[in-house]
C-alpha cells in the first residue's frame, strides 16, 4: 500500500482521509513509517493518545530511527 504524505495543518478533510489511507496500510503490512506518519496526523488533529500509541509503536518497530524520537 502506498503510504500518502502528510497534509498540511488545518486541512481537516486530507488529514482524516490521510489517517483512513495509513490505517489500511498499517492492516496491510504495518510498516513503522505508517505508525509514524499517522501519529503526526493524531496529532496535528489533537489527538494526543492516539499519537502516542503510534509513535511508541513506531519506534518497537524501527528503534534506530531517530525521527521517530
Amino acid at each position: 500500500a502506498r503510504i500518502p504524505p502528510v497534509p498540511m495543518p488545518g486541512d481537516t478533510a486530507r488529514t482524516q482521509a490521510a489517517i483512513q489511507a495509513l490505517t489500511r496500510a498499517i492492516n496491510q503490512s504495518s510498516p513503522a513509517s505508517a505508525y509514524a506518519k499517522r501519529a503526526a496526523l493524531y496529532l496535528s488533529a489533537g489527538r494526543v493518545r492516539e499519537a502516542l500509541a503510534d509513535i511508541d509503536e513506531a519506534i518497537d518497530r524501527q528503534p534506530n530511527t531517530g525521527a521517530y524520537y
